[in-house]
């Protein structure tokens, strides 16, 4: 995550929103309601590669002569299933994507570069407006970080501390 004497200042960006003086994720996430587009996005992603796995092997089976029987049927209702799905979650991402842009922020990794960019489980900005884009491996050591503190948080609520 190191940076170049002219380069962005990601490392910085990164140490500056993980102290606790600039948000407080207990008392506000600083997120809209409901789902972020960044967990959104990552529903559709799987439902992308279930439908595809289905339709492979829908291909396969027509491939190999498989006669239709109950199976069959069973594997095209899934692919219809799984289509249905995904449209609902294309939609849904995009909505949400607008929502996050109409409040001035994003949470997917590689959003809109004009906003800021938030972590979608605590709300701490991880990337400031125009700054370079954070790589898969920073984005992601910020998800497990913050996935593991709020399951603490949630953990110690939970016993009543």
């Amino acid at each position: 995550m190191g940076d170049s004497a002219g380069g962005s200042n990601t490392y910085y960006i990164w140490v500056i929103e993980w102290s606790s003086e600039l948000v407080d994720a207990g008392s506000c996430r600083g997120l809209i309601a409901g789902r972020t587009a960044f967990e959104v996005a990552r529903w559709r992603h799987r439902a992308t590669a279930v439908l595809v796995v289905v339709g492979l092997v829908g291909l396969y089976l027509n491939n190999i002569g498989i006669p239709q029987s109950l199976f069959t049927d069973l594997l095209i209702g899934l692919l219809a299933a799984s289509g249905l799905v995904l449209i609902v979650l294309i939609n849904w991402a995009g909505f949400r994507e607008d929502a996050e842009k109409k409040a001035g922020y994003t949470t997917i990794r590689l959003g809109n570069k004009k906003l800021m960019q938030r972590d979608p489980y605590m709300g701490r900005i991880i990337r400031l407006a125009g700054a370079d884009y954070l790589d898969r491996q920073d984005f992601a050591e910020i998800l497990e970080r913050t996935k593991a503190e709020l399951e603490n948080r949630q953990a110690r609520s939970d016993a009543g501390l």
